[in-house]
Parts: structure tokens; sequence; C-alpha cells
């Protein structure tokens, strides 16, 4: 099984989605192709998950070695050190998710609703 992912995953990779050709390909059934992909797809999910918990670490370190550094500036009303010290806790908010989602808001053009641009340019290409 390990061998056939390591084959799927290259299919795949490259390119290959069509789960039929695959199967084909491998000899194996779409349904076998099918739980390969879902595994495989998993198991990118966690390896990502993985990946961004360590970038966030090891940003966070940076953050608070920065903050260390400015710290005894900062303490005496050094107004720049003070500024620095709050952007880097603002960015460690962010990184820590802390800060609640931004709602934004997708539109056409002139600030029309996209349903209506989407439905004008349908009716224009059926014209």
């Amino acid at each position: 099984m390990t061998e056939r992912r390591a084959r799927v995953t290259r299919l795949y990779q490259s390119g290959m989605r069509d789960q039929y050709r695959i199967a084909e390909a491998l000899g194996v059934s779409t349904a076998t192709i099918s739980r390969d992909i879902r595994a495989l797809e998993a198991q990118w999910r966690e390896e990502a998950a993985r990946d961004i918990a360590a970038a966030r670490g090891e940003m966070l370190a940076r953050h608070h070695d920065l903050r260390k550094g400015l710290a005894t500036a900062a303490r005496v009303g050094d107004v720049q050190a003070v500024k620095a010290t709050l952007a880097i806790d603002a960015e460690d908010a962010k990184l820590m998710g802390l800060y609640a989602p931004e709602k934004r808001e997708v539109a056409g053009a002139d600030g029309e609703p996209l349903k209506i641009v989407i439905e004008r340019m349908a009716r224009e290409a059926s014209e």
C-alpha cells in the first residue's frame, strides 16, 4: 500500500487528477484510488498544519527576542521602542489568532451584488 500511495502521489502531484486514469495506470479500482487520495490529502493537511505551527513558533520566538531587546528603552520612555513593542504585540496577537476575522464584502462593478453581475453576464452571453 505504501508503494502504491507513493505512485498515486507522484501521478496526482504531476497533474493527473482523473481517478479513473490513475486507477487504470496502477491496475487498481477507482474506489482504492479514491481512498488513497482522501488519505493522502488528510496527511498533507496534517503536514501543512505542523509546518504552519512550526513557522508560527519560530516567528513568536523572534518577536520575543526583539521585545527583550527593546524592553530597556521602552521602560525609560523611548517612544520608538514603545511603538515597536506595540507593533510586535499586535503581530503576535494576529499570529495567535486573537483578533476576530475581518468581514470582506465581495461586490461587482459599482458595488453591485455579485449575483446581479453574474446574471447580467449570462444574459449578455445568450444574446
